[in-house]
């Protein structure tokens, strides 16, 4: 076998299954049955249908403002908006050592994830 026909005998096969294929195909594209021309339909009447009228947008009643109770009364604000600072109630129960003992709470000795085997 020369030199060309084994470099190029690997593509041969399925070049020719192609082209056998795209025969077969191009032979089954007239064996179907002739057309049978579309029939035109008359043009139907149609009722003339005026375009819908949108409703005018009304405007949504305005919030009555109620007043609410809260536990606690509004914050202070001061002349430029922000809210005054006041740390009283922190600093009385951090500073309340018999509070602070009271609400302390001891850390669990449970299993370490650490620890044992594994």
């Amino acid at each position: 076998m020369s030199e060309f026909l084994r470099k190029h005998v690997r593509w041969v096969g399925p070049v020719v299954l192609m082209l056998i294929g795209l025969l077969v195909m191009v032979a089954a594209a007239g064996c179907g049955p002739a057309p049978t021309p579309i029939a035109p339909v008359p043009p139907t009447p149609t009722q003339y249908a005026p375009p819908a009228v949108q409703p005018t947008p009304t405007t949504p009643p305005k919030p009555t403002p109620v007043p609410l109770s809260f536990p606690l009364p509004a914050p202070a604000k001061t002349g430029d908006g922000f809210v005054k600072a006041d740390d009283s109630n922190c600093r009385t129960c951090h500073t309340d050592e018999a509070k602070l003992r009271e609400l302390a709470k001891e850390p669990e000795k449970g299993p370490s994830l650490s620890e044992g085997e594994g």
